[in-house]
């Protein structure tokens, strides 16, 4: 019975092994592309892509959702959006975030980025523009909080990328309909 348990212990013990990881500081700091009142969050590359590859999102989607920047990418589990502020004449994106390790293919040394949004808030809106800012020494740490600027450098440059959140075909089918309506009416009309 005992051997039981401790197999099973040791089945399981994996499952719960992950750590977390907090930033905190300020990471962009009158960065190019920043305006006040602009949204981020922070993106993870997973397996090791690009966010030069992150061009282009769907239309409605969530911005705190990993489901949204594709299978190669994820959000800090855990992670709210951030808001870009001025303070005394600065335009900052203030970090006060973190994620589990170990969850989400979020893994020690995967690069991060942030991902700021022109005028989505909470979910992607057709037509909006990104930025993305990362640095080359910004990778998820093991356990414990890391600081801008002490223990990564503080983003002070023009984006990596950009991109845009494009409509949903479905959207193009719906404006297709309405065209087709308005011109029945039309021609009823005559």
């Amino acid at each position: 019975m005992k051997k039981n348990i401790l197999t099973l212990l040791a089945a399981l013990l994996p499952c719960f092994s992950y750590g977390a990881f907090s930033l905190a500081g300020t990471a962009l700091n009158e960065a190019a592309g920043l305006f006040e009142g602009d949204t981020g969050v922070y993106v993870v590359s997973n397996d090791g892509s690009s966010f030069d590859s992150l061009t282009s999102l769907g239309d409605g989607l969530s911005i705190t959702d990993s489901a949204t920047y594709g299978s190669s990418f994820s959000v800090f589990t855990g992670t709210s959006t951030n808001i870009v502020q001025n303070v005394f004449g600065n335009l900052l994106f203030t970090s006060s975030v973190g994620t589990d390790v170990g969850v989400e293919g979020i893994d020690t040394g995967d690069a991060f980025g942030i991902v700021i949004f022109s005028s989505s808030t909470s979910n992607t809106l057709a037509g909006d523009t990104f930025n993305i800012y990362t640095a080359g020494d910004w990778s998820v740490g093991t356990d414990g909080v890391f600081d801008f600027p002490d223990d990564y450098s503080t983003f002070t440059g023009s984006p990596t990328a950009t991109g845009t959140v494009v409509p949903e075909p479905s959207s193009y089918a719906l404006l297709a309909g309405f065209l087709g309506l308005a011109m029945v009416m039309v021609r009823r009309r005559k």
